[in-house]
């Protein structure tokens, strides 16, 4: 999906085997809810439906009308244009392996939408003329079709009909399903049916049924009688575990996500997500649950009864913060060394390194322990700049003063380069360590406080002050200002990714890229989050993640890349804020009290750090 649609985190399902165990429900915080309802451009407030299509659309199905969801924006399809007929309303809608759309309206009409909007035609007279139960398309790409008398398949136009004599079962009917290889199951009666040369074959009878969802093997869940189960194609039924609602409540909705795990919509108790013999309920914007998918992303969205729609992730974000989160202790600079140990400097000049996944401070009867300003590290060693004008360098566990008298006073930011140098920022110097010795740079007067400064893939070393922007090319600074237009502006954060752009970001100027000799520019009349970023960070998967004064969103990077030079495409930011559990919204800057120049990191684990003024986000 184009944007909001933010990676589930990987779960595994361990099935405990145990006929009857109950199984405990608790509310757990590690789940974000985002929810979008009519005010944010919602036809109805109850999503009856959810599909996915190739182009990564959501498909909603509503009560007044089919809508398209890219993540940011609700688009309603003008389904009458393919229907035929005015006040027609959609009543289901699928997505085929194909790609193609199926949908179902009132009325028996049944329509096909190939990938390119076009209609392909299917032969309704051999259906009839109602809205059927349920959609399914197995892994031919065919269409099927529940009513209470029979079950229909649509394939190449065609429509084939089955019937008793072709092991349909008596009774009411309850589901239609397709497992994770395309397989169709069929839950009729009492009956747990799957479909196999020609015919649907009997495997498991079930009293009190309720629901059925399809597991990724030949395989479906189940709900019945208050319990969740599973049943495989040789008729094996396993008792998963007691279901944590009162005995009067239906579930509506199941759903296994990619990684295994099950997730049960009820009919007015909520949401439970199902892993490990553990219930868990999740938070969502109604009681009932009409509806549930995954994109392709991972993405939980749930569709439900007068709440709208809500997408479920994660908890991917959290603030870490020092001493029960006390201000005067945050984090404003953060590294990690070769070793995967994270080193940082507090705003009341401690340093502290995380241990055991907790912080601690370390060094604390040392000379420098209230002075500490900033760290970074290298292959060998992590560096650490004071308030004082000393330079440390911190190898196996002991500290060293490399340095006194370092830029002129106060380190204010440090940068080591892949080359082994060491480039130090003071407030108003520039300082190379080479070989051992420091060589300092003077700038124009006017242009003297740096306020970023980063390496390019190709080994340039950048950096950046008030309305300028210089280029170290191993010999001499080089001024590369006219490539881009930062005005008078001071300039925010500079960022190398490994294609060789350099990413750049003003006070107010949006974004900026260099590439080949080549600048470009976006802000938010595209769809930029902010045109204050303070931290930039690729995170190894596409993604570029920033820190800005309106919080942390990301974006793909080609899709920069492709609406900085086609300005009529508009970004759709994934943004990060109090909904997935950032309290503080703006982010530490090198131009703004305490003025050291925050470097937002990617981890050895994948884990992205970046810098706010109430804590160090993760």
């Amino acid at each position: 999906m184009a944007a909001g649609l933010n990676p589930l985190r990987v779960w595994v399902l361990l099935l405990i085997l145990v006929a009857g165990v109950p199984a405990e429900a608790s509310s757990d915080s590690r789940w974000s809810t985002r929810v979008w309802q009519i005010d944010d451009g919602l036809l109805d407030n109850d999503i009856n439906g959810i599909t996915q299509g190739p182009d990564n659309y959501l498909w909603l199905v509503t009560p007044v009308g089919l809508m398209q969801f890219d993540g940011g924006a609700f688009t309603q399809f003008p389904t009458e244009d393919i229907a035929g007929h005015v006040g027609l309303h959609i009543r289901l809608a699928l997505c085929s392996r194909s790609g193609a759309l199926w949908l179902a309206f009132d009325g028996g009409t049944i329509v096909k939408l190939n990938p390119d909007y076009s209609v392909a035609p299917l032969d309704m007279n051999s259906l009839p003329t109602r809205s059927p139960f349920a959609l399914a398309c197995d892994h031919d790409g065919a269409a099927w079709m529940a009513y209470p008398e029979a079950i229909y398949r649509a394939r190449n136009g065609q429509v084939t009909k089955f019937t008793a004599a072709d092991g349909v079962p008596p009774g009411n009917f309850h589901s239609l399903n397709s497992d994770g290889i395309g397989n169709i199951w069929l839950a009729k009666g009492n009956r747990i049916s799957w479909f196999q040369d020609g015919a649907f074959h009997p495997v498991a009878t079930v009293e009190k049924f309720q629901c059925m969802a399809a597991l990724r093997t030949n395989a479906v869940w189940l709900a019945a009688g208050g319990h969740l189960l599973s049943c495989d194609a040789n008729g094996t039924l396993r008792d998963i575990a007691a279901i944590p609602i009162p005995s009067n409540v239906r579930v509506a909705a199941l759903l296994e996500d990619r990684n295994g795990s099950v997730w049960i919509g009820t009919e007015g108790d909520g949401l439970f997500h199902y892993n490990a013999s553990r219930f868990e309920r999740v938070d969502t914007s109604h009681s009932a649950i009409l509806s549930l998918a995954q994109d392709r992303e991972g993405n939980l969205w749930v569709g439900t009864g007068g709440g709208g729609l809500d997408r479920i992730t994660p908890c991917g974000i959290r603030v870490e913060a020092i001493e029960n989160n006390q201000v005067q202790s945050q984090i404003q600079s953060i590294c990690e060394d070769a070793d995967g140990v994270l080193w940082a400097a507090t705003q009341n000049g401690a340093l502290v390194s995380q241990m055991g996944g907790k912080w601690a401070p370390v060094f604390t009867n040392a000379p420098f322990s209230k002075s500490v300003t900033c760290v970074a590290a290298d292959k060998s060693a992590v560096w650490v700049g004071t308030g004082i004008g000393e330079l440390l360098k911190i190898t196996a566990g002991a500290y060293t003063i490399w340095r006194t008298n370092v830029a002129r006073g106060t380190v204010r930011g440090l940068l080591p380069a892949t080359n082994g140098d060491l480039w130090i920022i003071g407030n108003d110097a520039l300082q190379r360590l080479y070989q051992g010795r420091i060589k300092n740079f003077t700038l124009p007067r006017p242009f003297q406080r740096v306020s970023a400064i980063a390496e390019d893939a190709s080994g340039n070393i950048w950096i950046g002050a008030n309305g300028i922007l210089f280029r170290f090319d191993g010999t001499n600074l080089i001024n590369e200002t006219g490539q881009v237009p930062i005005a008078n502006r001071p300039i925010c954060c500079l960022y190398g990714t490994d294609d060789g752009s350099l990413w750049i970001s003003s006070r107010g100027g949006g974004l900026m890229r260099i590439k080949d000799g080549h600048g470009y520019r976006i802000g938010v009349e595209q769809g930029l989050g902010s045109t204050y970023i303070s931290q930039i960070v690729a995170d190894g998967r596409g993604w570029l993640w920033f820190a800005s004064s309106h919080g942390i969103f990301k974006l793909r990077q080609r899709e920069i890349e492709l609406a900085m030079q086609d300005h009529s495409l508009i970004l759709r930011p994934i943004i990060y804020g109090k909904n997935e559990g950032l309290v503080s919204q703006e982010a530490v800057f090198s131009i703004a009290s305490p003025f050291i120049l925050p470097h937002a990191i990617l981890g050895a684990d994948g884990r992205i750090w970046m810098l706010t003024h109430t804590g160090v986000v993760v």
